[in-house]
């Protein structure tokens, strides 16, 4: 989905579904969605996924399979623009949300945060 009310204000949504079937199943779904005004954007997305102990890489003797979710929200600032490049720094965080019986593993519902330096190449056209 996509709504723009002028040129400097865009919102963008996207839901997703999927489906993994190998030797068992594990289902996914994902929502997020981007309002971008003017040179500032902020965004966020909510995660749904199961993934078995073998993809996890944790040995049991039996398949388990566990419902792992995580928000994310961050935000963005376009800093400057050259030769149709645009350059934004930003920053995000999640907080995940695991079973407990993977504590162990990953902690109690792992955060992560991050500061970056995005590099948007524009489209170029070809001259003859």
């Amino acid at each position: 989905y996509s709504s723009s009310k002028s040129n400097d204000r865009i919102f963008t949504s996207a839901l997703i579904w999927g489906f993994n079937k190998a030797d068992h199943q594990e289902y996914s779904i994902l929502w997020e969605g981007n309002y971008q005004i003017k040179k500032a954007a902020i965004y966020s997305r909510i995660e749904f996924v199961q993934k078995s102990n073998h993809y996890l890489i944790i040995p049991l003797a039996w398949e388990e399979i566990y419902n792992i979710q995580a928000f994310t929200l961050g935000g963005a600032y376009r800093v400057a623009g050259w030769f149709n490049t645009d350059i934004a720094i930003g920053f995000q965080m999640t907080q995940n949300f695991i079973p407990d019986s993977l504590n162990f593993f990953y902690g109690s519902n792992p955060l992560s945060m991050e500061a970056f330096l995005r590099v948007v190449p524009g489209l170029f056209k070809a001259y003859n």
